[in-house]
């Protein structure tokens, strides 16, 4: 298999009408569900990556992989959102591509300050891998009463489980300078799946050509 990590601003970029449809097919785990409205703020406030197969027709269905954003918040934030990759994609290390070429873009584009990036992971074991790259990249842990207005609301109506030593199921992340060194690197990746020995070919682009993308 053979795909191409694409950035928005890219004429060729997923519309927010097939990324929120891609949410809704696929979305599990603690992946919150996006609607259109909040996709199109992100391509022109934030940036969104996606992993997409080269080595089938263009338009197929089944072409898309994987996605990632940085979305906007209220209050001049800006949030690390999970990655969304297809279950049938999952094991090759997607989402740590999309993380490093998110946290590149943010400083290459000149989004905001680190300071103004949060993000959130689960607690349960199916935020382990997130809550693991968001710390060796550098987001520092934050007390769950200084989290974004936006993630706190969703506390309302949330029914997880909560720890015994926590008061939210989600650990709240706010980025240090540490972020700054994002680790990503242009090429192309030979990556073999442990669990079957499938094999991707993965195109990652130089981000400093890939323009300033779509933001106002």
């Amino acid at each position: 298999m053979k795909a191409c990590l694409e950035v928005s601003g890219n004429t060729e970029f997923s519309s927010p009408v097939q990324l929120a449809d891609f949410t809704r097919k696929h979305a599990r785990g603690g992946v919150i569900h996006r609607d259109t409205t909040k996709f199109s703020r992100a391509l022109v406030k934030g940036v969104m990556v996606a992993v997409v197969r080269t080595d089938i027709e263009a338009g197929a269905p089944d072409r898309l992989l994987a996605i990632a954003g940085i979305l906007p918040l209220k209050l001049g934030l800006f949030e690390m959102g999970a990655a969304l990759v297809r279950k049938d994609a999952t094991g090759f290390a997607l989402q740590r591509f999309m993380f490093e070429a998110r946290l590149a873009l943010y400083s290459i584009r000149k989004i905001a300050p680190f300071a103004q990036l949060v993000s959130a992971a689960g607690r349960a074991s199916y935020g382990d891998g997130s809550r693991h790259i968001l710390e060796r990249a550098g987001f520092e842990t934050m007390p769950h009463a200084e989290g974004p207005i936006e993630f706190r609301k969703d506390c309302r109506t949330c029914r997880k489980d909560i720890p015994d030593d926590a008061v939210c199921c989600y650990q709240y992340y706010r980025a240090s300078k540490a972020c700054e060194r994002a680790g990503y690197e242009p090429g192309s990746q030979l990556i073999t799946r442990k669990r079957d020995g499938a094999e991707l070919q993965l195109t990652l682009p130089d981000l400093a050509e890939t323009g300033s993308g779509l933001r106002l």
